[in-house]
């Protein structure tokens, strides 16, 4: 639909508390709600939801957040910094932007994207 944005996701994750650090401290997401089983980061216009699940049949797998950076590399040297493990190296992908890959604690993989051209 156009003009749809994405505003807001909710990962189920199992250890709440490395997620809640990983993307509270290591990222750098402001904290909009923690409580003992909900955690509620703000990203600009976007809301970022973890949710403690402990049914492994329920929790989320294979999904892949983007976050926007004006520069992936200072951005990846930053939340390295605060102990995000960066996979690999930063890419030039042939769709235009460069990216710089981590994984959560609860398995999601995390992108910080730069777009040096939008195709």
């Amino acid at each position: 639909m156009e003009g749809m944005r994405l505003s807001y996701v909710t990962l189920f994750v199992e250890d709440l508390e490395a997620c809640r650090r990983f993307y509270g401290d290591g990222l750098g997401l402001a904290l909009a709600h923690d409580s003992p089983s909900f955690v509620q980061f703000t990203t600009g216009a976007s809301t970022l939801a973890l949710h403690a699940m402990r049914d492994p049949a329920r929790l989320s797998r294979g999904v892949n957040l983007h976050f926007d950076v004006a520069d992936a590399a200072a951005a990846a040297a930053e939340v390295s910094q605060r102990g995000v493990r960066i996979e690999g190296e930063l890419r030039d992908e042939p769709w235009g932007a460069r990216v710089a890959r981590a994984m959560d604690p609860a398995g999601n993989t995390v992108e910080l994207v730069q777009w040096l051209r939008r195709s």
